[in-house]
């Protein structure tokens, strides 16, 4: 009976030491993409929007500065009217394959939410931001 006991208690054991390591590996690959976002908004908060976007649109090499500045100076404009910033809130990831990912997130204003949708890309050679952009009307869509 004692050998059962110990054995199921081996089992039991492996069991959750099996089930406990085990790691997803689509968040494994999807993980810089959310680094990248939870660093953005750490910027945003700390120094506004228009750095906070230069900081992650030039990660792209195929971005340009100005190109970068330019959405950063409108944003930063839109923003100014929206009151105090309150936060974010991620609320969907989707994945395409191995290589692209959108992360979409509420940007909470004490007078209006924004939408963030980030896309990343990955060729092979690292994540890198592919497309940004925001919208304020997308209310009516839960309508």
């Amino acid at each position: 009976m004692p050998v059962q006991k110990t054995l199921l208690f081996v089992l039991y054991l492996f069991f959750l030491v099996t089930f406990f390591s085990c790691k997803n590996p689509e968040s494994n690959e999807n993980s810089e993409p959310e680094k990248a976002v939870k660093k953005l908004f750490k910027e945003y908060q700390e120094k506004g929007p228009r750095s906070a976007l230069n900081q992650l649109l030039l990660t792209n090499k195929y971005i340009s500065e100005a190109n970068s500045d330019s959405v950063g100076i409108q944003l930063e404009r839109l923003t100014n009217d929206f009151g105090d910033y309150q936060g974010y809130e991620v609320i969907e990831t989707k994945s395409y394959g191995k290589g692209i990912v959108l992360i979409t997130c509420i940007v909470k204003y004490s007078q209006l939410p924004i939408r963030f949708n980030f896309r990343f890309y990955q060729p092979g050679n690292g994540w890198r931001i592919q497309d940004f952009n925001y919208q304020t009307s997308f209310m009516k869509e839960l309508e």
